[in-house]
């Protein structure tokens, strides 16, 4: 009876799909973290990151902030028109499956 009044732990997350809980949000940014890791993203990288309103970009955020990488985020709807852009910034390249 008691656990009824105990106040819940706000969610960390709320999208129009699903709402994920501070627990589920850390394992989301630890699995994130070593998918970005075994692509050769390290402390220091700058990552080009097609974001979208989503959980995932969230998730890249948080993983790249955990590996001192910084993100920067364009409109995923408009990507980098011009690859030489891209190498001359030394900038990585970041994609996901869209939704």
């Amino acid at each position: 009876m008691v656990d009824v009044l105990l106040p819940r732990p706000t969610p960390a997350v709320i999208t129009e799909r699903e709402t994920v809980s501070y627990d589920a949000l850390i394992e989301r940014v630890a699995r994130r973290k070593q998918f970005l890791q075994s692509r050769g993203i390290s402390r220091g990288a700058r990552v080009l990151v097609a974001c979208n309103h989503s959980l995932a970009t969230v998730e890249n955020l948080l993983a790249l902030f955990e590996m001192e990488a910084l993100q920067i985020p364009i409109a995923w709807q408009t990507p980098p028109k011009r690859d030489g852009d891209t190498r001359r910034n030394r900038l990585r390249s970041l994609s996901g499956p869209r939704r």
